[in-house]
């Protein structure tokens, strides 16, 4: 499971160092999809947030590095 504290450093990885989501994948030995669905989660409220124009770099931040991570349930088939 990702804690508060990796999703924090996916964002910043990708965001203020400029690593790509293959090499946050391998630095952090987590799926990349995992690493893609908080990078584009933080991309989506940015974009939202730019666009009600409300000091939106702040308000990215507490609403995408404060949130809790989650997770998809799948099903599992037992034969």
């Amino acid at each position: 499971m990702i804690n508060m504290i990796e999703k924090n450093g996916i964002i910043s990885m990708h965001i203020h160092e400029g690593k790509s989501k293959r090499e946050i994948s391998r630095i952090l030995g987590i799926s990349r999809n995992t690493v893609d669905k908080y990078i584009t989660e933080y991309e989506k409220n940015l974009k939202a947030l730019k666009e009600s124009e409300h000091d939106y770099e702040s308000r990215v931040h507490q609403q995408t590095l404060f949130a809790k991570p989650t997770y998809k349930r799948t099903k599992l088939c037992v034969i």
